[in-house]
């Protein structure tokens, strides 16, 4: 009588609620068996480093002898949090029904979910959000990567995130597609649950890591969608195996000719743009950005069709160094780097060097970002472009307007 009551009530309650209910029905309907817990033995649990870390607030020191952790891109967290992983796990396994109480909880909270109506760019939509990934992992080229599987039917996609992002960026939007694609997110090395060697950054690499990883899924061909630094691989990797890629969509809108923006960078009196990586970027980042440092995209080997989204404004009119210094000055206080924190104190209070940067700006960057998306409309033979009617920030869109995002890509990939 009980289990029926609990039964009828269960889809009456809130999400949050509902999930208890879950559970209780789960401990109610298997029985005192899933209690059978055996007694706990002695957890070792790994070694956590602790450092001499102090800061000062307003006076007041406060300890952060943990903060090494913090930096989830370093390898020695990524091994604490394996090892962590590997405990739980093996204590996990040992609780006697456990898997027969997950298969319950998942079977009631995995389901399709369908939101509010939402306005967005003078259009209403609802948002459906599917079942939940399927995470895994495997080994290729070298490196243990991580990726997400939303399962579906019909011809691959597979979603690239950008610098220090990992395959859960895309999370909310990918599924949408589950309906009518096989659905796939990869977490590229260096990045959340991948390996992380010290090498192996560069263009070429990260291309045949791409191209093992179709081979190890048994996937033919693939359509590609990435944002920002993606670009570069899905430019080569387009090139190189234009037979493996259906389509591309890049949702910045164009890539970047490293080389000739680092001959720009060396000749930049105002060090503007090494100084702000000494902000924006961490040790990782720069890595990354040293082993790219003389990739030239080549469009004109893309043979696949291809979709480029544009905003209504470009985030380079403004220098990057001075959103930075306007937008989140709270950053400047955490610089490590001496000079660079010098650099930024002083400009901070000198109208005439903001200026002298403003005006090398002008001359010399919105140029060459002009001309990357001319160069890149002007030299790929099928090339679908089109205009939004929203501000961009390198490709960032398909969270702040997902479904508008969502509309172009879908029409692009119904394209004969």
């Amino acid at each position: 009588m009980m289990a029926d009551f609990l039964k009828s009530q269960v889809w009456r309650c809130s999400l949050s609620k509902r999930l208890i209910c879950a559970i209780l029905l789960s401990l109610l309907l298997t029985g005192p068996r899933l209690l059978c817990i055996s007694q706990p033995q002695a957890i070792r649990y790994p070694n956590a480093r602790t450092d001499k870390v102090i800061d000062n607030y307003c006076g007041t020191s406060v300890a952060d002898p943990y903060r090494w952790l913090g930096d989830l891109n370093s390898r020695e967290t990524s091994d604490w949090v394996a090892a962590e992983n590997r405990l739980a796990s093996s204590y996990l396994r040992r609780l006697p029904g456990r898997e027969e109480l997950r298969r319950l909880i998942s079977k009631r909270y995995n389901r399709v979910r369908i939101t509010l109506p939402s306005r967005q760019a003078g259009s209403i939509y609802y948002r459906k959000r599917d079942k939940k990934p399927r995470s895994s992992f495997v080994t290729v080229n070298g490196v243990k990567l991580h990726y997400l599987d939303w399962g579906g039917k019909g011809e691959a996609i597979l979603f690239l995130h950008s610098l220090s992002w990992t395959a859960y960026k895309y999370e909310k939007f990918a599924p949408r597609f589950a309906d009518k694609y096989r659905v796939l997110a990869l977490t590229r090395r260096g990045n959340g649950l991948s390996d992380k060697p010290d090498r192996g950054y560069d263009v070429r690499t990260q291309v045949e890591d791409i191209k093992q990883f179709l081979d190890a899924l048994k996937i033919d061909r693939i359509t590609l969608i990435g944002n920002s630094m993606p670009a570069d691989e899905m430019t080569l990797f387009a090139g190189i195996y234009p037979e493996r890629v259906n389509k591309l969509v890049y949702l910045t809108g164009f890539g970047w000719d490293h080389a000739r923006f680092n001959e720009l960078i060396s000749a930049d009196p105002t060090e503007m743009w090494q100084m702000n990586s000494l902000i924006d970027y961490n040790d990782f980042q720069r890595k990354v950005e040293e082993e790219r440092k003389d990739f030239r995209p080549d469009y004109t080997k893309i043979q696949a069709p291809v979709l480029a989204l544009y905003g209504r404004s470009k985030w380079w009119k403004k220098p990057l160094i001075l959103y930075t210094l306007d937008e989140e000055p709270e950053l400047i206080e955490d610089v490590k780097d001496e000079r660079a924190k010098k650099y930024f104190l002083e400009l901070r209070g000198n109208p005439a060097a903001r200026r002298r940067i403003e005006e090398y700006w002008d001359r010399i960057y919105v140029p060459y970002f002009d001309e990357q998306v001319a160069r890149f409309r002007r030299e790929i033979k099928s090339l679908h472009s089109v205009d939004l009617n929203i501000d961009m920030v390198t490709g960032y869109e398909f969270e702040t307007s997902p479904d508008l995002i969502d509309l172009h890509i879908r029409r692009f990939l119904a394209e004969k």
